[in-house]
Formats: structure tokens, sequence, C-alpha cells
């Protein structure tokens, strides 16, 4: 009788806390489906490229993040797009760029986000914007989602 009464009370207390916890985080992710137009826009294309068939380890997506920020665009406000669309933004000076032995950076912004994943696999998108960071506004965009499997 203890061991059903112990497990009565962890369902009693157990259960809200899990709704309360999920609930939480079903909000914050509709919020970034409402404002996330590029993002929601690369998770449908790389879907229906993995349907297809097709293999690989990287699906180029550059030419859906070209819609969204365009070539001449300032980094501020390509860096307001990225946010928006809940990626983490990494801005690169000329300094930090000479003084980085293990990397050459020859990009201005790097910008990622986990589009989804779970034990077995994960798929991450990757933005590189500028050709070097010396650039004063966008002049190059790179964009690929990796899809890595165990």
């Amino acid at each position: 009788m203890p061991r059903r009464a112990f497990l009565i009370l962890l369902l009693l207390f157990c259960a809200p806390l899990v709704m309360v916890i999920t609930g939480c985080s079903e909000t914050e992710n509709s919020n970034l489906h409402k404002v996330a137009v590029m993002r929601n826009e690369i998770v449908t294309y790389v879907n229906a490229v993995i349907d297809s068939g097709e293999k690989g380890s990287q699906i180029d997506v550059t030419h859906l993040v070209e819609k969204h920020i365009k070539m001449g665009d300032s980094y501020e406000t390509a860096k307001e797009i990225l946010l928006k669309n809940g990626f983490s933004v990494r801005e690169y000076s000329t300094e930090e760029a000479r003084n980085r032995k293990d990397v050459k950076i020859t990009f201005r912004i790097s910008a990622d986000s986990n589009v989804e994943g779970s034990w077995w696999y994960r798929r991450d998108i990757q933005i590189f914007l500028g050709s070097s960071p010396e650039s004063e506004i966008v002049d190059r965009v790179l964009a690929k989602v990796n899809l890595k499997t165990i």
C-alpha cells in the first residue's frame, strides 16, 4: 500500500508541473512561429528536400535567406531580421578576425539556430553574412542547414 500511495502522490504533484513547463515552451515556440517567417520557410524547404529522398549532410538555403536579407542591407537591419527569426547572432570585428589563430574568419556576421532534433539526429541552420569583417554592408550571403545523424 505505501508504494501505491507514493505513486498517486507523484502523479498528483508532477503532472501539473509538467503541464506548466510544457505549456510555457509551447507558448514561446508558437510566438516564434508567428514572427519567424524566414525560419519557417527554411524548415518547410528542408523538410521537402528530405521527403524527396535527396541525400547529403548539408542543404543550401542561401536563396531563401536572400529573400529577406538583401545585398546592400546594413548589418543592423540584417541582425534585426536574424534575431526576429530566433537566431543567435555573432558579429566579428577586424581585430577579432586578425587575432584568431584557430579559424580564419572571412565574414562579418554568423548566425545559428537549432531547427529540430532528437537523440539520433539534429538539424542546424548556419548563416554567414559579408565577404570579410571589413565589410560595411551585406555583400555576401551563405546559408546552409547541417543534417547530423548518429
